[in-house]
C-alpha cells in the first residue's frame, strides 16, 4: 500500500484551500459543485449522462459506480467533466463529487493507487477540515456526520483524522487560518443574504 509522507499531506491540504480561495469561501455542509463550478468544471449527474439500457454505458457505471472524471483536450482548451452517481445518498454523493473534484484540482490524468490515494484524503480534507470541525466544538463522528452532511463511514474517518490532527496542529496552523478566514467568509455571505450581521466568531485555535 502507497503511504503518503508529511509533505504530500501538506501539498494536498494547500491544494485544497487554493480551490476555495478561487471560490471565495467555505460554507457548512460543504458543496462540492461550487467548486467544481468555480473551475469551470462540468459535474454530471449519471442520471443525465448514462444511459442504464446503453452496454457502453452501463459497462463505464460497473468499472465507476460512484463517480469517474475525464479531460477533453481540444484545439485551443480543455474541457473538464465529472460525473457522480446521484442514485447514491447525499452524504456519499457529497463524497464522491468532492473525490472527482480532487483528481481535476490535481490535475490527474490517469488512475492509480497514488492518485486514488491523493483523492480521498483531498477529499476528506475538503468536505470536514479538522479547523472547523474543532471550530464547530463537535465530540463525535455521529455529530460530525450530522453539521457536515456525510456518510457515517465518512464522517468515522474524517473524524479519526481530527483527533490526530490535535496533536500538531500547530505545524498546520497557516493553511488552518485560511480554512477559518473562508469559514468566516462564507458566514458573512450568508449573513447579508439574510440582510443581517452575524455575531457568530469562531473559536481560537
Amino acid at each position: 500500500m502507497i503511504k503518503l509522507d508529511d509533505q504530500m499531506y501538506c501539498e494536498l491540504k494547500q491544494n485544497v484551500v487554493k480551490a476555495y480561495r478561487q471560490l471565495g469561501f467555505i460554507r457548512i455542509p460543504v458543496d462540492p459543485l461550487e467548486l467544481l463550478a468555480s473551475d469551470g468544471i462540468q459535474a454530471i449527474p449519471y442520471s443525465i449522462g448514462l444511459n442504464i439500457w446503453n452496454l457502453n454505458d452501463l459497462m463505464t457505471l460497473s468499472a465507476c459506480p460512484s463517480g469517474m472524471s475525464i479531460a477533453l483536450e481540444g484545439r485551443k482548451n480543455t474541457t473538464k467533466l465529472a460525473f457522480y452517481n446521484d442514485y447514491e445518498s447525499q452524504g456519499r454523493i457529497r463524497f464522491t463529487v468532492a473525490h472527482e473534484a480532487a483528481h481535476c484540482f490535481l490535475g490527474h490524468k490517469e488512475d492509480s493507487e497514488l492518485a486514488e490515494r491523493q483523492a480521498n484524503l483531498w477529499a476528506r480534507y475538503a468536505i470536514a477540515p479538522p479547523a472547523l470541525i474543532y471550530c464547530k466544538g463537535l465530540r463525535s463522528a455521529a455529530e460530525v456526520a450530522d453539521q457536515f452532511g456525510l456518510s457515517n463511514e465518512c464522517a468515522g474517518y474524517a473524524f479519526n483524522a481530527y483527533m490526530k490532527w490535535q496533536n500538531h496542529r500547530i505545524n498546520d496552523k497557516q493553511i488552518d487560518d485560511s480554512i477559518i478566514d473562508l469559514y468566516m467568509q462564507g458566514l458573512l455571505l450568508g449573513e447579508r443574504a439574510k440582510g443581517r450581521t452575524s455575531e457568530e466568531r469562531c473559536l481560537q485555535l
